[in-house]
């Protein structure tokens, strides 16, 4: 069928008109409610950019189903001859396959939302964005702190990676972190400053983070968590020693209350003390 025959059929030229106005008529709609959105004063950037994703996922399925409405016949006519070309299809499109079966699993699993920290592989960030294909994050660097990038990861990886959402528990999480030394440092007065000044920069924490545990441990049926801030040892070599710190903060601001703790364990640790006459640990007099 040539152009000529095609101007001809006027069923197919309304057809046409109606799916071009449909078209028209919601992505008009859409770019009104978004600009609403955007100016509205909302209580966190979360929630902004959750009526953001919903507003786009609306205006997807509202597009799919004027589409169907228009051309369903068509659509039906069509059908019977998808299956014999339904195997080249999902090889050709395995990739997108596996993207949209991830989302659908992280939908049912309610695995996370926008605004938590996840960690899928070596990807950990901030949820920013999601869709039926891939998911954006705000990257996270080793220092707890943003990157500036945005990262896009295909939802496929949902499906062969284990995902890490450190804001399941909402306000306070259980947060760890090393601390290397020798078999010759004096690990037992680093074992005692990293406690002091993790006692001191997590006291104001440690109150609310007990009783927000409580919570949710009545809440998953776990057994009761410890939160007071405690210090372990391990010996990942014959002469090394690493003192595994575990404070409770909020989940926001792990990185800030490791820093904080970092600085006065190495300032402590080179400030004369009273164990000065015990050498061995790094910078400790």
């Amino acid at each position: 069928m040539n152009i000529a025959e095609l101007l001809k059929n006027e069923e197919l030229l309304k057809k046409l008109a109606i799916s071009a106005a449909w078209i028209i008529t919601v992505l008009v709609i859409r770019a009104v409610l978004l600009r609403f959105v955007r100016k509205q004063e909302w209580y966190t950037d979360e929630i902004r950019m959750r009526w953001q994703l919903r507003l786009g996922q609306s205006t997807l399925l509202l597009l799919v189903l004027g589409v169907l409405a228009v051309w369903g016949s068509e659509m039906q006519a069509m059908a019977l001859s998808a299956v014999a070309i339904a195997a080249a299809i999902v090889i050709a499109l395995k990739e997108i396959i596996l993207c949209v079966s991830g989302s659908f699993y992280r939908a049912a699993a309610d695995s996370f939302g926008v605004g938590d920290r996840i960690e899928l592989g070596t990807v950990k960030g901030d949820v920013i964005s999601y869709g039926i294909l891939s998911t954006t994050v705000l990257e996270i660097g080793p220092n707890h702190l943003r990157t500036g990038r945005a990262v896009v990861v295909p939802n496929s990886l949902f499906l062969s990676n284990a995902l890490v959402n450190e804001t399941i528990t909402d306000d306070f999480v259980l947060h760890s972190f090393f601390v290397p030394l020798t078999r010759a440092d004096d690990w037992q007065r680093a074992e005692a400053i990293l406690l002091e000044a993790a006692n001191e920069i997590c006291g104001e924490y440690t109150a609310q983070a007990r009783q927000h545990m409580e919570v949710i441990t009545v809440k998953f049926g776990l057994p009761p968590a410890a939160v007071d801030p405690r210090v372990s040892i391990m010996i990942p070599e014959a002469d090394k020693i690493d003192l595994v710190v575990r404070i409770p903060t909020p989940s926001r601001k792990k990185g800030a209350v490791e820093q904080a703790i970092l600085r006065r364990y190495l300032e402590r640790s080179a400030a004369p003390g009273d164990s000065g006459e015990s050498g061995g640990t790094p910078g400790v007099s």
